[in-house]
């Protein structure tokens, strides 16, 4: 895994990549450099060329689109994810009206695209807050600046992004999973209801196959 503060991307056309590890440090030794404002970068891996094979994909801890693939006919062969879990609270991190980003976001233009094996989990951990309207509850605890009861949850609205109507994009054997109880991942690819649900080891949502 490489440490860095910004992702990797460009446009290389027939290329192949092997055994890749991306990540935003989350934690360091040295206070003052590492923090959801202090060391930050948007995207791990951006594909801008054409016929792209990727083997062993790791990318964690960014702050929008894990991976962002322009390109065409592309090919990812196991993707791992952790998503980013040092956000201060959910008003900090949404796309839009969305809470969170996708994990895997295949660009809407994208014609065809091929995923086989991986998926995203969440390791959600901060809910700080300063006042009431930060806080599902609507309660902020003032003693340690965290929401309160009921559980406050951090939420990411989907694992995969991609454009439906693209019948040559393709997702095989994919899941997600949130791992503590503080964090909810809503829909597995875009908007199917498939949730990983708040620490939920026994029915975490699995896909064989989009298409």
């Amino acid at each position: 895994m490489q440490p860095v503060a910004a992702g990797h991307g460009g446009r290389r056309d027939d290329h192949q990549q092997h055994q890749q590890g991306l990540g935003v440090a989350d934690h360091g030794d040295t206070p003052g450099t590492v923090g959801w404002t202090l060391n930050t970068a948007k995207n791990g891996l951006v594909v801008n060329g054409s016929d792209v094979t990727a083997y062993a994909t790791h990318v964690e801890h960014f702050q929008e689109y894990q991976v962002l693939w322009n390109g065409n006919n592309g090919k990812n062969f196991f993707f791992q994810n952790e998503l980013p879990y040092e956000a201060p609270n959910q008003a900090s991190w949404m796309n839009g009206a969305s809470p969170g980003w996708a994990a895997y976001k295949v660009a809407d233009g994208v014609v065809n695209h091929e995923f086989i094996g991986g998926g995203c989990y969440g390791v959600f951990t901060m809910n700080e807050c300063t006042q009431n309207s930060q806080c599902a509850s609507g309660v902020c605890n003032l003693t340690d600046n965290r929401c309160t009861a009921p559980t406050p949850i951090m939420e990411s609205a989907r694992c995969i992004e991609a454009n439906p109507a693209q019948m040559g994009v393709n997702f095989k054997n994919v899941i997600s999973l949130s791992l503590i109880p503080k964090g909810k991942l809503n829909n597995l690819i875009n908007s199917d209801g498939k949730v990983a649900g708040p620490g939920d080891f026994n029915a975490y949502p699995k896909l064989g196959s989009w298409r």
